[in-house]
C-alpha cells in the first residue's frame, strides 16, 4: 500500500502513515548533527560609504572614524569607485597605532584613486575594543561631488584566531 499499513484490529482497518514518523526520524537525526560552522568566528561588514566634497583636499581630508565595537581581526576592505569619478577621489585607512593599512607603499603614497573598480584589500589587523581606525577621503575635483564606498570587515576573534 505505498507508504501505508493497513492494521485489522477487532475487524477495523485504521490507515498509518509512515512517511510523518520517517520525516520525524529524519528531522531527529539532523538535529544530532554539528554545525561544522557553529564555532567559526561571526564577520561583519562595516559601511563607511560616503559622498566625498568637491575640492576636499589630500591635506585636509574628510575622515570617518571607525571605533572598534569587539576583539577582532580587519580581514577585508573594499573600496569601490563608480564610473566618473576620474581618479579624483582618493581613499586611505590608518590603523589603530596611526599607521598606513591603505595604501602600504613608498611613503609618498598618501591615497588609492581609481575610475570604475573595487578593490578588495585583503588583510590581517588584529584590532582591540575601542581601538579606531580612521578611513581619510580626498576629492581633487573641483567641480563635483563624488560617491565612493568603503566597506571594511572585521571577525570576531574566537579562541585566538
Amino acid at each position: 500500500m505505498d507508504r501505508r499499513d493497513a492494521i485489522d484490529r477487532g475487524g477495523s482497518a485504521r490507515v498509518v502513515d509512515r512517511s510523518t514518523s520517517r520525516a520525524d526520524a529524519e528531522t531527529q537525526r539532523s538535529d544530532d548533527v554539528p554545525d561544522p560552522d557553529a564555532d567559526r568566528p561571526s564577520e561583519y561588514p562595516f559601511d563607511f560609504s560616503r559622498v566625498v566634497d568637491a575640492s576636499t583636499p589630500p591635506n585636509a581630508p574628510e575622515r570617518e572614524t571607525f571605533e572598534i565595537p569587539y576583539p577582532g581581526r580587519v580581514t577585508d576592505v573594499l573600496i569601490g569607485f563608480p564610473a566618473g569619478t576620474q581618479q579624483a577621489v582618493g581613499v586611505a585607512v590608518d590603523g589603530p597605532d596611526g599607521e598606513n593599512l591603505i595604501p602600504r607603499g613608498p611613503r609618498d603614497a598618501n591615497y588609492v584613486a581609481f575610475d570604475d573598480e573595487t578593490l578588495d584589500f585583503g588583510l590581517n589587523e588584529l584590532v582591540q575594543k575601542g581601538e579606531r581606525i580612521t578611513i581619510k577621503y580626498a576629492n581633487n575635483d573641483a567641480d563635483n561631488d563624488h560617491f565612493v564606498n568603503v566597506i571594511v570587515k572585521l571577525r570576531e576573534v574566537s579562541n585566538g584566531n
